[in-house]
């Protein structure tokens, strides 16, 4: 599912606590560069900054 949104050219995902296992550090890092991808954190704190647009 990932794969497709990135194709897709959609950003800002908020794929989880942590990244899929089959993206290495590099490609995590490039992926949150250029398509704001974001780990989940405390709700509340996801829930704010989804409102505000961040």
């Amino acid at each position: 599912m990932l794969l497709a949104l990135l194709y897709l050219g959609v950003k800002g995902i908020r794929p989880g606590p942590t990244l899929p296992a089959f993206l290495s550090e590099n490609v995590a890092k490039i992926l949150v560069e250029n398509f704001n991808i974001k780990l989940t954190g405390k709700v509340a704190e996801d829930i704010a900054a989804i409102k505000e647009g961040k």
